[in-house]
């Protein structure tokens, strides 16, 4: 649970979108806890977006803004070469005591093409009924994305794009429940979640 803003959250998600051509990328979502009066409809921001090349800082990032936001799971498409980056980043975390990060894989992201994660993404950005916020202001361009590679766009061609999508997905995906199971076993000291088990 965080609050921010005099908002309450119920849920906050961060995802990764690795680095291809351009800087990879991490996002971090919010659900406000309540619904809007007189919907079933809870409304999500885009809290922050973290851009660069290099995979450590971008790991060491999220560790960061796990403590900022009370991140509750951090999601990404399980790539092995990403992992092993991250299976070293967390040994060294260890033996310095700097933190370590743990990934679930993202819905649907095994081939890391993201047409689906885009139509998730776009039906929550509808004028007529926009519950995602923030996105423009962290200078993410779904917009930019055109119709005609939406079919045939990969997470590392638009990496800050994917991160918001698989961060939106999770959200859309993930049952209130079985969050709240996940957040039981964390506290109980069985985090469950691994790199390569995902769930």
């Amino acid at each position: 649970m965080l609050k921010l803003d005099d908002a309450l959250y119920g849920r906050v998600y961060g995802a990764i979108g690795w680095p291809g051509s351009l800087p990879g990328a991490a996002v971090v979502v919010g659900e406000e806890y309540s619904y809007e009066p007189g919907t079933y409809t809870r409304h999500m921001h885009v809290f922050t977006a973290y851009r660069n090349y290099d995979l450590s800082e971008i790991f060491r990032n999220c560790v960061d803004l796990t403590g900022s936001f009370k991140v509750d799971r951090w999601f990404a498409r399980i790539d092995p070469a990403m992992i092993r980056v991250l299976w070293q980043f967390n040994k060294e975390g260890r033996k310095e005591r700097t933190g370590t990060l743990q990934l679930s894989h993202a819905p649907h992201s095994d081939s890391g093409h993201i047409a689906y994660h885009m139509s998730v993404l776009k039906k929550t950005m509808k004028a007529e009924s926009q519950c995602l916020h923030g996105v423009g202001l962290k200078g993410i361009n779904v917009l930019n994305v055109k119709p005609e590679e939406v079919a045939v766009i990969h997470d590392i061609d638009a990496p800050d794009v994917a991160a918001l999508a698989y961060a939106v997905t999770a959200m859309k995906n993930i049952k209130a429940q079985r969050h709240k199971e996940h957040v039981a076993q964390v506290q109980r000291g069985q985090e469950g979640i691994s790199a390569t088990t995902g769930y």
